[in-house]
C-alpha cells in the first residue's frame, strides 16, 4: 500500500477542521506561511521553529559528476541547497516509528 503524505491542501483542511476558520482564510494563511519561509531562505536567513527544527541554506562546492548514459564527465556547479535539522521534540516523536506490517 502507498504511503500517505501531507500536502498543502490536506494541511489546510486539517487546520480548517481544527479551528473552524473560513476555508479561504485558512488556505491564505497556509500559503502565506509557505511563501514567507521560501522568501526568508532566498534572503539567506535561517528559519528556526522551536521544538520542530531548523531550515537553513548549505553551500555545496562544485564537483564533477558522470552522465551515465553518455559516459562523459559533467561539471556540477556550486550551489546552495536547503537543509533541515530536526529539533529534539521531532526526533523524539519519530524515534520509535514502526511502519504497519500489513501495509
Amino acid at each position: 500500500m502507498k504511503k500517505q503524505k501531507q500536502t498543502r491542501a490536506s494541511l489546510t483542511d486539517l487546520i480548517y477542521r481544527k479551528f473552524g476558520y473560513d476555508y479561504r482564510i485558512t488556505a491564505t494563511i497556509v500559503d502565506s506561511l509557505i511563501e514567507e519561509m521560501a522568501s526568508a531562505l532566498k534572503r539567506g536567513e535561517t528559519i528556526e521553529l522551536r521544538n520542530f527544527g531548523v531550515f537553513e541554506l548549505q553551500h555545496r562546492k562544485s564537483s564533477i559528476g558522470r552522465n551515465i548514459s553518455a559516459g562523459t564527465a559533467v561539471k556540477i556547479p556550486e550551489r546552495y541547497v536547503v537543509a533541515f535539522r530536526p529539533g529534539k521534540n521531532l526526533r523524539e516523536a519519530v524515534k520509535d516509528y514502526q511502519p504497519d506490517s500489513d501495509k
